[in-house]
């Protein structure tokens, strides 16, 4: 126990309030890594010789089971070093066992995390910096599209277009799109067929803290009809001469895989495809599939029948 209350906070703050070997945050206590000795020492009464544990971990090293070899809270490769005792032997425990190695990359990861919310804060912006570049781009540019002249700018042009009809989208229908809420949630309400805005705006300000899945499992039980097409691969097998079998497939689109499975022939099996492998991609503007080689593939749009 420290002599000095201030000298105590200091320690508790300089190691974040954890326990340096654990974890822990609760039962806090400072050890002293050089003994005060009988009488105490002034000297050794200072922040650098003093350790934040819990005192589970400060009863074992009291103990005699454990010890701290090495203590410096400045150098962060090798700063901790704590020794336990299998029978007369004293082995080092290893790095990743202890939170002052821990804290550390717990630091980063938080500071990485504030760095994903502080993109995704953004996103609402980027999209009406986009709308107003679609606009307005002629302006500073002799770009032939804004595509292009986004392309420039090293932006992916097909995910600002993207931007833009969600800023379109918004603003036709009176919303307000809030920061916290990605372009991937406004396009997931923008398939819902038929939604009003009062429910939109509803959906967007929930965004805010639900996540995607918990958006599209509301708007279903909610009854919402999704309109947003995807894409299915349906394979067949046919009777070629000599008895061979061939594999036939198509590629479908459709808003309703009920549709799919309604129209298909019974023998057919259907996949559904979320990415494409095997270098099969959409050109959305375009409207077509190219393989690999970047040959046409024919594919059928299916929609339900009024």
């Amino acid at each position: 126990m420290a002599r000095s209350e201030t000298i105590r906070q200091e320690v508790l703050e300089l190691d974040g309030r954890r326990c340096q070997i654990c974890g822990a945050d609760e039962s806090l206590e400072v050890h002293h890594i050089a003994s005060l000795g009988m009488g105490g020492s002034e000297e050794l009464d200072t922040a650098e010789n003093m350790i934040t544990l819990c005192s589970g971990c400060h009863g074992v090293i009291h103990s005699g089971v454990m010890r701290v070899s090495h203590w410096d809270r400045d150098d962060k490769e090798d700063g901790f070093i704590v020794e336990q005792r299998e029978g007369d032997t004293w082995m080092e425990a290893r790095k990743r066992e202890l939170w002052f190695y821990k804290r550390q990359d717990a630091e980063m990861l938080e500071k990485e995390i504030e760095m994903v919310r502080e993109i995704q804060l953004v996103e609402s912006k980027h999209a009406r910096i986009m709308a107003h570049i679609w606009e307005h781009y002629m302006l500073i540019s002799d770009a032939a599209s804004p595509e292009s002249y986004v392309a420039q700018l090293g932006v992916d042009s097909t995910r600002a277009q993207d931007e833009v009809d969600a800023i379109e989208w918004i603003d036709r229908n009176g919303l307000e799109w809030p920061p916290e809420v990605n372009l991937k949630k406004v396009e997931l309400l923008m398939s819902v067929k038929e939604i009003t805005p009062e429910i939109a705006q509803r959906y967007l300000d929930g965004g805010k803290v639900d996540s995607y899945s918990t958006m599209h499992k509301n708007l279903i039980d909610e009854g919402l009809s999704l309109g947003t097409l995807r894409w299915y691969l349906l394979i067949g097998q046919s009777r070629r001469p000599l008895g061979r079998l061939q594999t036939d497939v198509l590629f479908v689109r459709s808003r309703d895989v009920d549709v799919v499975m309604a129209r298909k022939a019974p023998e057919v099996k259907v996949l559904e495809i979320n990415a494409f492998r095997a270098g099969i991609k959409w050109d959305r503007k375009a409207q077509k599939l190219f393989d690999g080689a970047g040959n046409e593939v024919a594919y059928e749009e299916w929609e339900k029948e009024e």
